[in-house]
């Protein structure tokens, strides 16, 4: 079976781990940014004259951020899919008539792209509280 783009277990090149740290990075880089944006007023005057640099350098790593969460879905699809592809072969293993196979092997592989599912949906909602309370913080330095 070939290794999924969200790669389940320790192997990960350009899989879910490098994702994970890249999301946190992006998030990390986007709240520091946000937190040195001077105040513009509704017109978007600013006693600050390099205000513009300042917004524009605050919304790259947040996009770069969406983009990683984007990504991370397309992961929580493929882990998805591995699972009932897991499923359908532990019910598979069970219905043959070899009695040494009970179906445990592929039981145990549905198991680990369960957690990987998991994991990845659980860092969804994590990233996407922290992008919340990033756009809140950057809409009050707008008003």
């Amino acid at each position: 079976m070939p290794l999924m783009p969200y790669n389940r277990d320790s192997y990960d090149e350009g899989g879910t781990n490098s994702l994970f740290s890249r999301i946190d990075q992006c998030i990390s880089e986007a709240r520091s940014a946000v937190r040195v944006l001077p105040r513009v007023d509704a017109e978007g005057n600013s006693d600050c004259p390099f205000a513009q640099k300042l917004y524009d350098n605050a919304d790259e790593p947040l996009s770069a951020a969406y983009e990683q969460v984007d990504q991370l879905h397309e992961h929580q699809t493929d882990s998805a899919a591995a699972m009932a592809r897991a499923k359908e072969a532990e019910e598979q293993a069970i219905w043959n008539d070899d009695p040494r196979d009970d179906g445990s092997a592929e039981r145990a592989e549905y198991e680990l792209h369960r957690a990987a599912h998991s994991r990845i949906a659980a860092k969804i909602i994590e990233a996407n509280a922290s992008l919340r309370e990033i756009n809140e913080e950057l809409e009050s330095r707008r008003a």
